[in-house]
């Protein structure tokens, strides 16, 4: 199975991305895909999107990030989207893109990771808060 590559998604591979950008967003329009990847690197908190290939294949992942910083806090790496096709381990693609988009928030000495999700269903809450490390149960018996 050839070696999964990760790289910066080029002018010329934008369209192709976006087929699998929709995967995880079907509500993405490509005017919309079109005006985010038209401004890569051109606003000081622009996008970055990185783009996954299996050897000489089709793009098979997309992950999306922006590097913020407020104020004089620490940078913080935001990532906005991740989607991963494969025919048998899509999970080894999205490992490769969040490597790849994790060694560039190190870089920039980012100190927090940001994801924003949809408000959970009253009783996935706490599951909701322990899976982030926000939540730690301690008991006495």
């Amino acid at each position: 199975m050839a070696e999964i590559t990760v790289r910066t998604l080029c002018d010329d591979e934008v369209d192709e991305a976006y087929v699998v950008a929709r995967l995880s967003d079907p509500s993405l329009e490509s005017i919309a895909w079109r005006t985010i990847a038209g401004n890569l690197g051109r606003t000081v908190a622009a996008d970055v999107i990185l783009c996954a290939r299996r050897g000489t294949g089709p793009i098979c992942g997309v992950g999306r990030y922006r590097i913020e910083t407020l104020g004089s806090f620490r940078p913080t790496f935001h990532l906005l989207q991740l989607a991963a096709v494969d025919i048998s381990r899509p999970g080894m693609v999205a490992t490769a893109l969040m490597t790849e988009m994790l060694a560039r928030a190190r870089a920039c000495h980012c100190s927090a990771l940001r994801l924003e999700t949809g408000l959970p269903g009253v009783g996935d809450t706490v599951n909701l808060a322990l899976a982030a490390g926000l939540c730690r149960f301690h008991s006495l018996c």
